[in-house]
């Protein structure tokens, strides 16, 4: 369409790449519905590192979660993409942010000026810093992107009418779950697959997130490694072994070293 001609633009998408196969290329044919007009302050290559967390957050937090202005949230793997996501999107849209990370290692990783508290997995503190810093309230939301091996410190450290948005089982599949606490707190426990959370779904939320990134109320995560498209399978060995930040392909005759 004539609107878009000539536009930068940038897309993602459960269907690119999961359901849908050949979307590693130089061109790409989508759904004019498929792409949003790109912020016009972050480049191509921090546009594309974004495109996935913050899609993922952003189907956490507000779409399933109804964030509003005010309310507490835990956010979950605090110190990873969708983590850093989740903060600058709470922070950017009134909430207040208490982080759960894994270790002593990674609260350095966190911007500490969207958090008002940080809690430990291995020193299962979660509950007591929820309750001492909302007052004994509990949070609003909890976002586990973990799994099992969290899903009990989390529940607890709800308030009444507290909601859990799961979209992730890497740290275990199988709960137990105390049915009389769960009705008599008013808790919802919540699934998101965003697999098919599709190209055209995923521009909505774009559009959505591009004044907030163009006005600074949300920064991109960080590039730390680029690569050419050429060496895709070399990235992916890159990312298995574990990188600390967000990793990208460049199109071969666009790549400046």
């Amino acid at each position: 369409p004539d609107e878009l001609k000539g536009k930068d633009v940038w897309g993602t998408g459960g269907d690119l790449g999961i359901s849908r196969d050949g979307t590693h290329a130089e061109e790409l044919v989508v759904p004019a519905t498929a792409v949003s007009i790109r912020p016009g302050n972050i480049s191509a290559e921090l546009a594309a590192a974004a495109g996935v967390p913050f899609v993922t957050a952003w189907s956490a937090l507000v779409d399933a979660g109804r964030l509003q202005s005010g309310e507490w949230v835990i956010v979950s793997g605090a110190a990873g993409s969708v983590g850093a996501a989740a903060i600058e999107i709470a922070s950017a849209r009134g909430a207040c942010v208490i982080a759960l990370v894994r270790d002593a290692a990674e609260p350095s990783q966190i911007d500490r000026n969207r958090v008002g508290a940080v809690a430990q997995s291995d020193k299962n503190d979660l509950a007591d810093v929820v309750r001492a810093t909302t007052h004994g309230s509990g949070t609003n939301i909890a976002l586990n992107g973990v799994g099992a091996v969290i899903f009990p410190a989390m529940l607890e450290a709800l308030g009444e009418h507290g909601r859990m948005v799961v979209y992730s089982a890497v740290g275990g599949r199988e709960v137990t779950v105390d049915l009389l606490a769960l009705y008599r707190s008013q808790h919802q426990l919540i699934g998101i697959n965003t697999a098919f959370v599709d190209a055209t779904a995923s521009a909505r939320i774009l559009t959505e997130l591009r004044p907030l990134f163009e006005q600074g109320l949300v920064k991109p995560l960080p590039v730390v490694e680029r690569y050419r498209l050429s060496d895709a399978a070399t990235a992916y060995e890159r990312v298995a072994a574990g990188t600390a930040g967000k990793v990208v392909l460049v199109p071969d005759s666009r790549f400046r070293s």
